[in-house]
Order: C-alpha cells, then structure tokens, then sequence
C-alpha cells in the first residue's frame, strides 16, 4: 500500500467570550508560527494543519497553553464549558486529546461556527441537513420563502439571490 500525503487540518477551537468589546481590549494576545487565528466578536477560532495529527495536536496544545498564560495573567476566565475541538481530516485514526486549563476539551465532530456547521470530513452534510430542516418548518416566514422559491413566475436569478 503506497504513503499518500493528506494534509490533516486538526481542532477548531471555539472559546467563548463576555463582550463584544473583548476583542480591542485583548489586541495583543499570544499567537505562533504554525497556528491560524479566527476571532469574530466574542468567538475565537485556531486552526493548525500538517500531514502528521501528532504535529497537528502539539501546535494546537502549544497556542492552546500560550493562550491560557495569557488569560490568567489578565485575570480573564475562558467558558470551558463552550469550548471544544475537532479533527477535519479522511484518515481514520485515533484523536490526540486537547487540553484548556489542564481540563480535557471535548471533542465534537460537529462545528457550527458563524452560522456554517462544518463536519470532520468537511462535506456540508449536517448543514444543509440543518436549513433544510428550517424551511421545511411551519413558521409563516418559511412558508413565504417557500413560496417565492418554488413559483414559476419569479426568474431563476431572483430565487437564486433570495
């Protein structure tokens, strides 16, 4: 069996936050070299990709560790109860365990953040699952965009824009 290389995207990490106004105040936060950092309002998102998971897990431990210095020296606490990872990679293998505050993160293979819900194989599945379930609902506002999607009187490129 041939080594074929898959680049493995490991551990989205949601860390919930008080305010909106914690991002200007936390400007200067901690960050490294083989981490990306994601901030929306009181969201953070950190993602660390590499070929090998055990690279993947040790970048997202070592920011993950920088991260938690860094709240403590401000005297800031991080919702542990709102925060947790996953793994987007096709490779069966077992997952690395995370670790915020020398507390086990969980693992989730369902993200849902800024409103996409991304799976660890990165198929769209569960969102799409999701809204279709939403208009599929008995609320009067899907009911009317229900209706404006399925006439035959309103031109493709308006129901594609709705």
């Amino acid at each position: 069996m041939e080594n074929k290389n898959v680049l493995i995207c490991c551990a989205i990490i949601i860390l919930n936050f008080r305010s909106l106004l914690f991002n200007i105040y936390t400007a200067n936060q901690p960050t490294t070299q083989n981490t990306i950092v994601a901030d929306f309002a009181d969201d953070k998102a950190l993602l660390a990709c590499h070929f090998d998971p055990d690279i993947t897990a040790s970048f997202m431990q070592t920011h993950l560790d920088l991260l938690a210095s860094w709240y403590t020296t401000w005297g800031l606490k991080l919702n542990q109860t709102k925060s947790f990872y996953s793994t987007f990679t096709l490779r069966l293998r077992d997952r690395s365990q995370l670790f915020l505050n020398n507390q086990p993160l969980p693992y989730s293979q369902n993200i849902k953040y800024l409103g996409l819900t991304l799976d660890r194989w990165l198929t769209w599945a569960p969102h799409i699952r999701s809204k279709r379930l939403t208009l599929s609902s008995n609320d009067d506002r899907s009911r009317q965009l229900r209706h404006l999607l399925t006439s035959k009187h309103i031109h493709l490129k308006n129901k594609l824009l709705i």
